[in-house]
């Protein structure tokens, strides 16, 4: 159970603390920062700073030509 600043939050399993008071209290977060110049994109999830990189940035994308006669997509 969660009792950090007033919070009412119980869990069935010990990493659903973890990750609660990493996402909403900031409590031993690991930051991933977006190493790319002028972008000052932060994440607290390594699966959100990913699809950033591939969103944004266009790293760690596999593209896909489509195989129809004429077709630029």
């Amino acid at each position: 159970m969660c009792g950090v600043g007033g919070w009412v939050y119980r869990m069935k399993y010990r990493g659903t603390l973890k990750l609660h008071k990493a996402m909403i209290l900031d409590i031993d977060i690991v930051w991933y920062d977006c190493p790319e110049i002028r972008c000052e994109y932060r994440a607290k999830a390594k699966g959100n700073f990913k699809q950033h990189r591939a969103h944004v940035h266009d790293i760690g994308v596999t593209w896909f030509d489509c195989p129809e006669h004429n077709c630029s997509y």
